[in-house]
């Protein structure tokens, strides 16, 4: 994934030069440049850091669920922030995702977690015995 991110980032500025020569960099206010400081820190590296550290406490099948809150997150905070309208298709489909979410979590509670789960946590354990040796 870093190398696409590189690579990608790369290739976008390099079309983008053109653009930033002719840009007047000194009419940009301070609010355009902490909306970019944000838009950099935080889905890049925040969202990664608090993905990574989930990963890692709970591992990948138990984490890879809350992805799907993502357009959930997105498309309630787009009704709340910009005005944007709600249809009913869009809250079908909020519940349905959340639903499907706190029933993979009642599974999971219940110790009735997949196969997956259970070999990811070995291979881990074999994984952290190979370090410490």
């Amino acid at each position: 994934m870093a190398y696409g991110l590189a690579v990608g980032g790369l290739l976008i500025a390099l079309v983008g030069i053109p653009a930033m020569v002719r840009q007047d960099w000194t009419s940009i206010g301070a609010p355009a440049w902490i909306i970019l400081v944000y838009a950099i820190v935080g889905p890049v590296y925040l969202a990664y850091m608090l993905w990574n550290w989930a990963i890692s406490r709970r591992g990948i099948p138990r984490t890879v669920v809350y992805a799907f809150l993502v357009p959930v997150l997105g498309g309630g905070l787009a009704v709340v922030a910009l005005h944007e309208p709600l249809h009913a298709e869009q809250v079908v489909g909020a519940m349905l995702v959340v639903t499907g979410l706190v029933l993979t979590r009642v599974g999971w509670r219940r110790g009735s977690a997949p196969a997956v789960d259970t070999a990811v946590q070995e291979s881990e354990r074999r994984h952290s015995r190979s370090r410490i040796a």
